[in-house]
């Protein structure tokens, strides 16, 4: 992901968040966050991608 974020910009992308979620298996299950503050953190990065809109 660090790399893909240091690149894209070089063709016109504009970084304006990132989440990466650790241990897939363990914090998700069947479409739900089992972490609450993991499902805050994305939904703060998917706020800062909607209101660049």
């Amino acid at each position: 992901m660090e790399q893909a974020k240091g690149v894209l910009p070089r063709f016109g992308a504009e970084i304006v968040g990132s989440f990466s979620l650790p241990s897939f298996y363990d914090n998700f299950k069947e479409d739900v966050f089992v972490a609450s503050n993991l499902k805050a953190e994305y939904q703060a990065v998917i706020n800062q991608f909607l209101a660049k809109l």
